[in-house]
């Protein structure tokens, strides 16, 4: 199956919307909502015109998968992942000529989808998982968020007071950690303040040392953690915060960038570089727009999306990766990214510091990935995986 995507929207429609209650995303609402600021442009300069154009193909034809949220290819185990929603993680060769896949881990016992945000949301190889066989998910229960080691050990458990907002995501970084994205605890305008307090772990990206533990947590926290001496009460597992829901972040191997996709409210998608200790906004901002005014903090510091969208050309943003595969030389060292939603896929150019829509797939993206070889792999929530390729 060949699709070609640049110019036209495909017909393939889009049976849900942003309110959906079939989607597991963090997808923004637009519940009545506190005093905002006029809508700013988009924040995106204009790009010199690059001379690609890409389209889609599937990856595996004949591979189907159910309610997929990630993919995972691991060189130590030189096979293809995929994280399904209810609980599953299936396992593949990276071919196309693939023809099934087999279970690799089985959490449907552990897992709870009864909200349309909840599941198993997240999957990390250790760094030696050659030698130790470690890996490590993120999944949902009725009342926690947890994180739980291959041999069954919780890392970290903690309570959602509301069904949604659950980030998600985990990933080890270039220096060794564990890196866990943490949505702002749920509800309309984030209720009780978590993300821009540093006492709690909601709207929060988390940075832990999965390999060393100290006290009665299994884990310690690494040196260098910008809250790690837990001053004024701030939790020394913070690495950055005000975050509504971040769907999806990345760690570039080259570069070290940490990108991260945040779902917005109701008017904003935006795309954020994490760095240490950054306090990237909500609830006072929704992107680069006030969203509810706090006198109190001082709006200079507050790190600005390095790019964004605004609603109606998507309503929940995908979070991807820095493309550093060989075939799409237009696309080498830009961010590709997406939206749910509209499944629109844009890439961000870090020198020109603007973004350019480069598919319009009609795709419900609820992640994206890397194949052995770099190149980017878009997951569709309804099943199929679909690979970036350049355009006839």
């Amino acid at each position: 199956m060949k699709i070609r995507i640049l110019g036209a929207l495909l017909a393939l429609p889009i049976t849900l919307s942003a309110c959906s209650n079939a989607s597991p995303l963090p997808t923004s609402t637009a519940p009545s909502s506190p005093t905002q600021g006029s809508a700013s442009p988009t924040n995106e300069p204009a790009l010199p015109q690059k001379p690609e154009s890409y389209q889609i193909v599937e990856a595996y034809p004949a591979l189907t998968f159910r309610q997929p949220l990630g993919y995972v290819w691991s060189e130590a185990g030189g096979k293809s992942y995929v994280v399904e929603r209810g609980g599953l993680i299936l396992e593949f060769e990276d071919s196309a000529d693939a023809r099934e896949s087999n279970i690799f881990a089985d959490l449907t016992n552990k897992v709870s989808v009864s909200a349309t945000e909840r599941g198993l949301l997240g999957f990390a190889f250790h760094p030696d998982y050659e030698d130790n066989g470690l890996y490590y998910v993120n999944y949902t229960t009725e009342q926690d968020t947890v994180i739980e080691s291959s041999e069954g050990e919780v890392i970290m458990s903690f309570p959602q007071p509301y069904s949604n907002h659950n980030g998600g995501h985990i990933a080890f970084g270039n220096d060794g950690y564990l890196y866990i994205a943490v949505g702002d605890g749920g509800g309309a305008g984030d209720p009780q303040g978590n993300a821009q307090n540093l006492s709690s772990l909601y709207g929060k990206l988390l940075r832990i040392d999965i390999d060393k533990k100290s006290g009665a947590k299994n884990y310690s926290i690494p040196a260098d953690n910008p809250f790690s001496d837990g001053r004024g009460g701030s939790l020394p597992e913070i690495f950055a915060y005000g975050l509504r829901n971040p769907w999806k972040f990345s760690i570039d191997e080259m570069t070290g960038k940490i990108m991260a996709g945040d779902v917005g409210q109701n008017r904003i998608e935006e795309i954020d570089e994490i760095v240490s200790g950054g306090n990237f906004g909500w609830n006072i901002m929704e992107g680069t727009t006030l969203y509810k005014d706090d006198k109190a903090t001082d709006k200079a510091a507050l790190i600005p999306p390095v790019t964004e969208y605004q609603h109606p050309a998507g309503k929940s943003v995908t979070g991807g990766y820095i493309y550093r595969g060989e075939l799409l030389s237009g696309l080498y060292g830009d961010y590709v990214y997406g939206d749910f939603v509209t499944g629109r896929v844009w890439a961000y150019d870090f020198e020109s510091k603007g973004s350019r829509e480069i598919l319009e797939t009609g795709l419900n993206i609820s992640s994206f990935g890397l194949d052995r070889n770099g190149e980017v792999l878009i997951v569709d929530y309804s099943g199929k995986l679909f690979r970036i390729t350049a355009g006839n």
